[in-house]
């Protein structure tokens, strides 16, 4: 009996067995796609790697052969972002689409067993039959309360779905979520290092900036005379914008002409001479940038031809116009200088309105040192070394004379009968005529004498490294050019003009410049007691006859 029904008995524990051992099997293979795509999501640095991989298990787990993926852009907007089996027309037919709204916070997965039936879905249900699409589920991709996305799946047939495919689908969903988050944070991550990065280049840019203009402005401050201030304005200008090339035009107040006093680059214009409407900064009072795109309105001190990019900045002080600082842009300069079109950027533009604030008013500044030291030394009526300036001169000249052990030669003149002068045509005239002296005296002496006002018709004439022989001569050459001295006053010719003269010599005839000022200035008294226009030498008892 055993033998006969045992079989019979066994069969539907052998049945249950196998069932089981099937849904083992099953689950186990679920499970390792569950595995795989964490593991992906973990080690993958591409999300679109993760998205593949993603899509490809929820067809393996829920065995479709359709699905899709979807984001939502920065609009919220959701855009397919990876699919497998759905055609480009439903793509762009239900692209865009959700069925929860934007302000869910815990949107539920949405089963529907067959498309064709469901009542909700009566307006894609053309789109449906068109794509033989039955059941259809939608699993959102969410993250701490946010809509991240959908999942998409699509069956041939309607399908009922049960328990575990849910929570299966809602895992490889989450998993998307969490790496699609992850991927946002770091992006976040990196564009917000990126520009601190930024930040702090332009930061140190500008400390660089602010140091350079610091160290222009302490070697203004340092600089003697005009040339070197110019000087160091374009050595700054250059460390400021590397790689441009620009000049810097100064106004010459006598012809009412801007002019380059210092250039640097290749600047084909720089040595041109223009007035001061004929650029817009000048015109306008203000920085003036010009590019390609606006060759008509240029500046008419730049050609149309050797145009590129420029920046004139006005340099002003005191109300007074001084010059501008011309910058061009050479086209292959970097982009610190400009921004994304090759225009000056507006950092760039304040820092060259700054350089040519701290030149201006360091030029307006040493303008007026000058004007002071030449008032301090010079005699305003001929533009002559005053008395000051020539004993302060005399005296380092002739401790000069002494260590190279040469000589130094004065001469003092003296215009014969100049209250004659004044009396007959008036302090102007005698004005004109002292004026017209000091022009002739500068014009007939070397560079390296010098030529002073001694005080009224008096005037001091210090010649290095002259012997008297040449100094002698020299001395009769101006009482001999003097006579043919042409002075005009209200359209009258005044004269003529003599003078008298003394002459004398370091060290015959002193061994301090007072001394040998002393004996030039007897010598000069005996000429003109002996009867004017005439030449008399220290220590001389008679004038010479070829020089009276």
């Amino acid at each position: 009996t055993y033998a006969v029904y045992a079989p019979q008995r066994i069969a539907p524990y052998v049945e249950d067995h196998f069932a089981d051992s099937e849904m083992v099997s099953l689950r186990l293979n679920q499970l390792q796609t569950i595995h795989h795509i964490t593991d992906v999501v973990s080690h993958v640095d591409t999300l679109d790697a993760v998205y593949q991989e993603a899509l490809f298990g929820m067809q393996r787990l829920l065995g479709v052969r359709r699905a899709a993926l979807l984001l939502c852009d920065a609009d919220r907007v959701m855009r397919f972002r990876a699919w497998s089996g759905v055609s480009p027309e439903y793509r762009s037919t239900v692209e865009g689409h959700s069925p929860w709204p934007p302000d869910d916070h815990d949107p539920q997965p949405i089963l529907v067993s067959d498309a064709w039936k469901e009542p909700l879905l009566r307006a894609w249900h053309e789109h449906f039959v068109r794509e033989n699409i039955r059941g259809v589920a939608s699993f959102p991709l969410r993250y701490q309360g946010r809509l991240l996305g959908k999942f998409m799946v699509y069956y041939d047939q309607p399908h009922d779905f049960d328990t575990v495919e849910v929570r299966l689908a809602e895992t490889i969903a989450n998993q998307v979520a969490f790496a699609t988050e992850r991927q946002r944070v770091e992006d976040a991550l990196r564009q917000a290092n990126q520009q601190l990065t930024a930040w702090v280049a332009k930061l140190e840019q500008r400390t660089h900036e602010i140091s350079l203009l610091n160290e222009m402005g302490d070697k203004l401050q340092t600089s003697m005379t005009l040339d070197d201030a110019y000087a160091v304005i374009a050595d700054f200008t250059q460390a400021l914008f590397a790689t441009a090339q620009g000049a810097l035009y100064i106004l010459n107040p006598e012809h009412n002409l801007m002019e380059a006093v210092v250039a640097w680059g290749n600047l084909p214009h720089a040595g041109r001479r223009f007035p001061p409407d004929a650029c817009w900064a000048l015109r306008h009072g203000r920085a003036c940038v010009m590019d390609e795109s606006q060759r008509g309105l240029s500046c008419q001190h730049i050609s149309t031809t050797d145009s590129h990019t420029y920046l004139c900045v006005p340099l002003l002080a005191q109300n007074e116009t001084l010059g501008i600082l011309h910058i061009e842009l050479n086209p292959g300069a970097p982009a610190l200088l400009h921004d994304d079109e090759g225009q000056f950027n507006e950092a760039n533009e304040k820092l060259a309105v700054a350089l040519a604030d701290h030149a201006a008013l360091a030029l307006a500044n040493l303008r007026l040192r000058e004007t002071l030291r030449s008032q301090a030394i010079r005699d305003p009526l001929t533009g002559l070394f005053n008395r000051r300036y020539m004993e302060e001169t005399l005296t380092r000249e002739v401790h000069r004379a002494a260590r190279r052990g040469t000589t130094l030669g004065i001469i003092m003149l003296d215009i014969d009968h100049f209250k004659r002068f004044n009396d007959s045509y008036g302090h102007q005239a005698g004005d004109a005529l002292l004026r017209a002296l000091g022009s002739y005296l500068q014009e007939r002496t070397r560079g390296e004498d010098i030529v002073c006002r001694y005080g009224g018709e008096e005037f001091t004439l210090i010649l290095p490294e002259t012997p008297l022989s040449v100094l002698e001569q020299r001395a009769d050459q101006l009482r001999v050019g003097i006579t043919r001295l042409q002075v005009e006053h209200y359209r009258a010719m005044i004269g003529p003009v003599t003078l008298s003269a003394g002459v004398a010599i370091f060290p015959d005839h002193g061994l301090t410049g007072d001394a040998v000022l002393r004996a030039a200035d007897t010598a000069l008294y005996r000429a003109k007691t002996d009867g004017r226009n005439r030449i008399f030498t220290a220590g001389a008892a008679d004038a010479s006859p070829a020089r009276a």
